[in-house]
Parts: C-alpha cells; sequence; structure tokens
C-alpha cells in the first residue's frame, strides 16, 4: 500500500488553507460577542489582569517614541493602499494573474484578519468594560 495514498489531495489541502486566515479574525469577534455580555468577568480577568500583560511590553515601547504607535500604524496602512492598488491593476495584466491575486490577496485577508485581532487585543475588548461610575461606586446625577 502506498503510504501517500491516505494523505488529502493538494487541491484540496489548499482549498482548506485558502480560509485559515479567517481563525483570527472570527475569534476577536467571538471573544468580543461573549465579553460584551459579561462586563464584569471582562473587568475583573481580562482588564485587571490580561490587559496589563498585553499592554505593558506596548507601553514600553511606545515610551521610546514621541508619538503613537497606533497612530503609526494608521499612517502606514493609509500609505500602503496605494502600492496595493498598483499592485492588484498590476496582476490583472500578468499571464498569471489568478494566482498573484489570490497569493495577495490571502495574504491581504490573513493582515486584516491579524490586525483586527491585536486591535481587539489592545483596544476592543476593553469597550465591554463595566462603566467608569460602577467600576468606581460614583454617584451619577443626570442633568436634563
Amino acid at each position: 500500500m502506498n503510504p501517500d495514498s491516505h494523505s488529502i489531495p493538494p487541491i484540496r489541502l489548499l482549498q482548506v488553507q485558502s480560509f485559515l486566515f479567517l481563525i483570527p479574525g472570527m475569534a476577536a469577534f467571538i471573544l468580543q460577542r461573549i465579553l460584551s455580555r459579561y462586563p464584569e468577568f471582562t473587568e475583573a480577568y481580562f482588564s485587571m489582569h490580561a490587559f496589563r500583560w498585553i499592554s505593558d511590553p506596548v507601553a514600553r515601547i511606545s515610551s521610546l517614541i514621541p508619538f503613537s504607535i497606533a497612530e503609526f500604524f494608521i499612517v502606514l496602512f493609509v500609505l500602503g493602499t496605494i502600492p496595493a492598488v498598483v499592485f492588484i491593476r498590476r496582476s490583472y495584466s500578468e499571464i498569471n494573474k489568478g494566482l498573484n491575486l489570490r497569493l495577495y490577496l490571502l495574504r491581504l485577508g490573513w493582515m486584516l484578519s491579524c490586525g483586527y485581532l491585536l486591535f481587539m487585543l489592545l483596544f476592543g475588548f476593553n469597550y465591554a468594560r463595566l462603566p467608569l461610575e460602577k467600576s468606581l461606586a460614583i454617584p451619577v446625577q443626570y442633568h436634563p
């Protein structure tokens, strides 16, 4: 019996790998939905424990430079769209256009999905925290 007879055909494996980029983005989306339903859990475990481990290295790096790292990545993203548009236009004119465009879109999907997960870890999950007046036990009066 051939040992390769039980392996997955390359075309089918490529189709499965084409959707793996969705995993980080879907994990962030599902976690956001869960954490937004349980703000006490988000406050107690994510904001007070996990976020401190995540944000400390970022704060140390950010203190070394005179500008925001988030703003740097936003500018980098905006400037990166110009070469992306040029690449997509050129890939249509090449003979092997389908493969180049597909690989580019797959890489773009990975970058967006991982970027979304990174955003949620650094900023997004904190939107699911308890309101400040509840966490500090401050009486709030609303005036019309």
